[in-house]
């Protein structure tokens, strides 16, 4: 069995993605909080692997995924290139070439593909929060019909 990785907890609810098959799942880990726990979970497939809870209220993950964004009010044509650095379930953050023609809330749809093993297309519309002088551009999602949780984002972070 190999080492133990974080899972993050929303809810009281752990979603875990089996580590041999792919299949994921959603399961009631209220009663572990408090307690710093190693589970041993067993997969429908029979594959057995190890967990740490992680009951953080915001979860964050560094991340290198390529993607393309564009102002809202531009044609999808204008798709610029940047590099989603950091995701959460509320916002990203981007690595771009040239912020000069960007400032702070701007509204902009960005596009990438996780690299999960679906090869997930995420598509989203955010307001720049923050911009860094070294490119880096801080943001929230902005879709309501989202509800402020995107499950592909939720599976990828939890998993």
């Amino acid at each position: 069995m190999s080492e133990a990785r974080v899972v993050y907890v929303l809810e009281d609810k752990a979603y875990i993605t089996c580590t041999e098959c792919g299949k994921s799942k959603q399961i009631p880990v209220g009663k572990f909080k408090g307690a710093r726990q190693t589970i041993k979970i067993r997969c429908s497939c029979k594959n057995e692997f190890l967990i740490n809870l992680n009951f953080r209220k915001e979860i964050r993950k560094k991340v290198d995924i390529e993607g393309k964004y564009r102002k809202a009010s531009l044609h999808h044509s204008n798709m610029e290139e940047c590099c989603v650095v950091d995701l959460s379930f509320r916002g990203v953050r981007l690595k771009i070439q040239d912020t000069q023609h960007l400032k702070v809330d701007d509204e902009l749809i960005l596009h990438f593909i996780l690299d999960d093993t679906r090869k997930t297309e995420v598509e989203r519309k955010i307001r720049i929060c923050n911009i860094t002088g070294e490119g880096y551009v801080g943001a929230q999602f902005l879709d309501p019909e989202m509800d402020n949780f995107d499950k592909h984002i939720g599976f990828y972070l939890m998993g």
